[in-house]
């Protein structure tokens, strides 16, 4: 039995059904909106926990003392990134519903409503890699409420080609919601999380690690 715990396959879809499990309660726990910070920290802390062999027998269980524990920390940042969010996409909307008009070309709102739909989708877009950061950010440190923001977006833009690769991961999980939804709620978040937190693992072992090197590094 140890045997087959120890082989390749067993290992693969343990890892599976455990993201699975963590998909499902990251949905469940999210179904809030203003809880979904929470419920990424959780899913990444549980990952964590699994990878230093600390997620025990209940994963169940463990997910949930990482809500709890993180909770207070990631709430009010996951609020204001959800009313940002939630603003910009009422800008995209708005726009949109102008540039739509017939008689909108007559007027200078044209060119307005175009400056203002490009730049509310970049926001949108900046928010969103900043929000995967922000969840392996409060995993690792704990930092004051605006640092959590400034941290994330540094670590979004200053590893940019990382950053790049998991916004297609985070894609290609759009595409299967689209095309294979049943598959979406099991595997949609937990796989592109997990492919996050493996990515980005080393680096922020690395910060965790040598922090004073960081700092002078830093010029700080």
């Amino acid at each position: 039995m140890d045997k087959k715990k120890d082989s390749k396959l067993y290992i693969f879809f343990d890892t599976l059904t455990r993201l699975a499990i963590i998909n499902v309660l990251t949905l469940i726990t999210s179904l809030g909106v203003v809880t979904l910070l929470p419920s990424l920290t959780a899913a990444i802390n549980t990952m964590k926990d699994m990878d230093d062999g600390n997620d025990g027998s209940n994963l169940y269980k463990r997910y949930f003392i990482n809500f709890k524990h993180n909770f207070k920390r990631s709430f009010f940042v996951g609020l204001v990134m959800t009313f940002a969010i939630a603003a910009f996409i009422y800008a995209v909307i708005y726009y949109s519903v102008i540039l739509g008009a017939e008689d909108v070309s007559e007027t200078n709102w044209e060119l307005v409503s175009y400056i203002g739909l490009y730049f509310s989708v970049f926001i949108l877009i900046v928010l969103s890699i900043v929000l995967n950061q922000l969840a392996m950010t409060i995993v690792y440190f704990n930092l004051r409420f605006l640092d959590n923001f400034k941290f994330a977006f540094f670590m979004s833009f200053r590893t940019l080609s990382k950053t790049l690769l998991i916004s297609m991961v985070w894609i290609a999980s759009y595409l299967l919601l689209v095309y294979l939804t049943g598959v979406w709620f099991f595997f949609g978040l937990g796989i592109p999380l997990f492919a996050l937190y493996k990515l980005f693992k080393p680096l922020y072992d690395y910060i965790v690690n040598n922090k004073e090197e960081v700092k002078i590094e830093k010029g700080e």
